[in-house]
């Protein structure tokens, strides 16, 4: 059955209920009246949601979707109630929601991002500064300094020293040199030396509240992207080197030993076996290249006479 049909039906009914009601009024019949009033809150009840019904069916043509959609969406729009945008992405590498007690806080931050441009020099924070709160004490090269030292967000720092001090110059942080106002519990103060220890204050504490499921922008992912390329041609350049060293060392092996210089061997004495009963041994020397032959010495004679009989006699030659 047609929703719209439905409607059209308890709105008639509605019609005369409220009727009823009034000539329950003209009699003063109050049981009448309760009991007319039960039904009328019944039906404006029904004809609610017949409503939210017949709202999500004509979003879900608008968009192209199904009612499913449509109704997913709209929860996880109020449980996240943030809507990121360009001027607000920044608040997805940051997590601001311990910063303040407020529970709109976040929300008033978003509000002020969307309305800030963008703040790439110092030049560009100070017109900001002097155009939203022209007696504040801080600068933009204070501001700019400290977002670069601890590379965090230039407008998100800013963001939030502009909700809870206006940069410096209201409330509790005006007087405690502390724009972001923190450590300021309402119970306790913190007063810093200066402004600029005030405004690194909140540049630390954004540098401690990066989120770990940060959703990277576009640019980044491709820079990343980029990076992981360039890993991964060094890997491939190691490869590369890696496999030139393995042919080297192969090639090396393969040299035949035949071209290596020989080293020169060390002069070794040479025994030459003696001659039938000779005494003396001779050294000879031999070089790298050519062994020089023995030079015998000349043989000595020894002659040994021996008395004996008059026909014999003995000689030996050594």
């Amino acid at each position: 059955m047609n929703i719209e049909y439905i409607i059209q039906l308890l709105n008639n009914k509605l019609n005369t209920l409220n009727l009823a009601k009034d000539q329950a009024f003209q009699v003063g019949d109050l049981e009448r009246i309760n009991a007319v009033n039960s039904e009328i809150l019944e039906v404006q009840n029904t004809l609610s949601k017949l409503g939210l019904i017949s709202t999500i069916e004509q979003t879900a043509i608008a968009t192209n979707s199904t009612a499913t959609e449509v109704v997913k969406n709209g929860i996880e729009a109020t449980f996240n109630p943030t809507v990121i945008t360009d001027a607000t992405k920044c608040l997805l590498s940051f997590n601001i929601e311990p910063y303040a007690t407020d529970p709109d806080h976040e929300l008033k931050i978003q509000s002020i991002l969307e309305k800030m441009g963008l703040m790439n020099s110092p030049e560009q924070i100070e017109i900001y500064l002097r155009k939203t709160s022209p007696n504040s004490p801080l600068t933009g090269a204070m501001i700019y300094g400290e977002a670069v030292k601890y590379n965090v967000d230039t407008r998100l720092l800013m963001a939030l020293m502009q909700q809870d001090s206006s940069f410096g110059t209201e409330g509790v942080g005006a007087r405690t040199f502390n724009p972001g106002n923190v450590g300021n519990t309402g119970s306790a103060e913190r007063t810093f030396p200066s402004w600029q220890d005030g405004v690194a204050a909140v540049a630390i504490w954004l540098d401690g509240h990066r989120r770990n499921d940060t959703v990277i922008p576009a640019e980044t992912s491709s820079e990343e992207n980029s990076d992981e390329d360039n890993s991964t041609e060094d890997e491939e350049e190691e490869n590369v080197d890696t496999e030139d060293s393995k042919d080297i060392e192969k090639e090396t092996e393969s040299v035949p030993t035949n071209i290596v210089d020989e080293v020169p061997e060390t002069p070794k004495a040479v025994e030459v076996e003696p001659v039938e009963n000779a005494t003396s041994t001779v050294e000879a020397t031999t070089t790298p290249e050519v062994v020089e032959p023995a030079i015998e010495e000349p043989a000595v004679v020894t002659e040994t006479v021996v008395e004996t009989s008059p026909d014999t006699s003995t000689s030996t030659v050594e």
